[in-house]
């Protein structure tokens, strides 16, 4: 990797993490875009987005300790590490670009639900199903971020909450999949110990400065925001698997 490839990811690496700092999402979408471009192995640009997440996602649990609804985190990890360990022996099973399409579309449609049918269950079962459904896709599509995203939205988290909460969540789902890649596909992460060093300082940062903005920012603007940013990442996502097929068809 040459230095102006090095720099473009530490500047793609900080201002995602900072963007996750403040929204909770789009920061992992952005980071797994960046890495598909500039890794030619899939599977080490999935593997290196993990461990670049957990970085970031660690950094914001300890920015918004206070925030962390950890009842919300111990459910969504009763069924994780089981359905991402399923997850990886089927890595080579699933064509990854159409389930990434369908999470993307499914975002879309919770974002235009009517309102009346915006309020998650009451139990907390659904929080299980979710988290075992983003282990599974978590090994196959990678950031599934605004998926996650999509179901607290409804769920009518407030913004420090949210952002706090789900840091906890992906960054469980983060560590389990590290721990699936390095065991059950035998991953060498030491191998890439440089570049997580480095994308891992400049996360931090991000991270660091996408939280002051958090603490400024209002629950109405938050919400408005967070739902363009979420319509506007799936729109990435479909786009970017387009771009993928039209490049292939050449």
């Amino acid at each position: 990797m040459n230095t102006l490839s090095l720099g473009l990811l530490i500047l793609v690496c900080m201002l995602a993490s900072g963007i996750s700092a403040l929204l909770g999402l789009a920061g992992g979408t952005i980071i797994l875009t960046a890495f598909t471009f500039y890794f030619n192995d899939l599977q080490a640009a999935v593997a290196l987005h993990a461990a670049i997440q957990l970085i970031s996602n660690s950094s914001r649990i300890l920015l918004s300790l206070k925030q962390v609804r950890w009842s919300v985190a111990a459910w969504f990890s009763l069924l994780l590490l089981p359905f991402t360990y399923l997850g990886g022996l089927c890595f080579n099973l699933f064509n990854p670009d159409v389930l990434e399409v369908c999470i993307a579309l499914f975002i879309i449609f919770t974002l235009f639900l009517p309102k009346t049918f915006q309020n998650a269950p009451s139990s907390n079962w659904w929080l299980v199903l979710l988290g075992a459904l983003a282990g599974f896709l978590g090994m196959l599509v990678a950031a599934t971020g605004p998926l996650i995203s999509a179901f607290f939205n409804v769920k009518g988290l407030k913004k420090e909450a949210l952002v706090a909460t789900k840091a906890v969540c992906q960054g469980l789902s983060q560590l389990v999949k590290m721990i699936v890649f390095s065991q059950a596909i035998s991953f060498n992460y030491l191998d890439f110990s440089m570049e997580i060093f480095i994308f891992g300082i400049a996360v931090i940062i991000g991270a660091y400065i996408g939280n002051h903005f958090l603490k400024k920012i209002s629950d109405t603007s938050y919400d408005k925001l967070n739902n363009i940013v979420l319509f506007m990442v799936a729109l990435l996502m479909i786009g970017r698997i387009g771009i993928k097929w039209l490049i292939v068809s050449d």
